[in-house]
């Protein structure tokens, strides 16, 4: 099946009557294309001439309460809304719609009979039979389409999508040098706190010394310390971030999720963090002679 999706098309909001952008998904309804049940269960309302699905977590203040029976405009034509999904939005979008190709169609038929040259088809999506070879099947439609047409597998086109966001976009950017300036701030502090427990002990150090203890010994109690003040750190962060994820959900309609991956190498990163300042600030320990602390 060809679908196009997604598409740019201006929203009327009903209540200001000011336009602003809006998402647009458009397949046929019976084939599936989306994983929303929602979208499924009301295939035979969207279907219809001139009807939409809306996205129900779009930003209102830009177009809107959606609900069954709102009639607007889209583009310039009449439609009216059947039906409402949960999607919510991203950093480019603040809203969607789905709708299906025939309504599409009507919508925009300059684009109906239109070729690939042409970008009339934005995503051809196909179905493959459950013993299909994917790789394959990929390798034979590249060697038979034209070259400014790519061809991917679902994960790849996933994949690909996120690596724009990450890695070329301004939020990604962004993003990662927070992550990094984060890592070196919080080390910085880390030191800094178990230096001061260091030097505010360290006649106490001295003396385990001088009994006896050696410097791996020594060491080993403050990583103890820097691990104590990582698992501290986290749950604490930990306990601030997830009312705060939940607030940004409800004002933004991004998804911020917490993924028990995420998690897991964010308190990586901490123990990795906290670790090197207690061995950092630890130095002083290995180097420092107790008969000079009583000399």
């Amino acid at each position: 099946m060809l679908s196009r999706l997604p598409i740019l098309l201006a929203w009327r909001n009903p209540s200001t009557r000011l336009s602003r952008r809006i998402r647009v998904v458009a397949y046929p309804p019976g084939d599936d294309l989306l994983a929303i049940d929602e979208a499924r269960r009301q295939r035979g309302a969207w279907d219809r001439p001139d009807t939409v699905l809306a996205d129900r977590l779009s930003k209102e203040r830009e177009y809107g309460t959606f609900h069954d029976g709102l009639t607007s405009e889209l583009s310039g034509h009449r439609v009216e809304v059947v039906g409402t999904f949960a999607l919510g939005t991203d950093f480019q979008n603040n809203g969607n719609l789905i709708m299906s190709e025939a309504n599409f169609l009507r919508l925009l038929p300059r684009r109906l009979g239109a070729t690939w040259g042409d970008t009339a088809i934005d995503i051809g999506v196909l179905r493959l039979a459950d013993d299909a070879d994917a790789e394959r099947v990929k390798a034979t439609l590249q060697a038979a389409l034209p070259p400014d047409v790519l061809v991917l597998t679902k994960p790849e086109l996933v994949a690909k999508e996120q690596a724009f966001w990450q890695k070329v976009t301004p939020v990604g950017v962004v993003f990662d040098i927070g992550m990094v300036m984060g890592f070196i701030v919080g080390t910085a502090i880390c030191y800094q706190v178990l230096f001061s427990e260091i030097s505010d002990r360290l006649a106490e150090f001295a003396t385990l010394k001088a009994m006896g203890y050696s410097n791996q010994w020594l060491l080993r109690v403050v990583v103890c310390e820097a691990v104590f003040l990582a698992l501290l750190g986290y749950g604490l962060g930990l306990a601030l971030a997830l009312p705060a994820f939940g607030a940004i959900h409800e004002s933004t309609g991004l998804p911020m999720d917490l993924k028990p991956g995420d998690g897991a190498q964010v308190l990586g990163l901490t123990l990795v963090m906290c670790t090197l300042s207690g061995l950092l600030a630890a130095r002083k320990l290995v180097v420092v002679d107790p008969a000079d602390l009583y000399s």
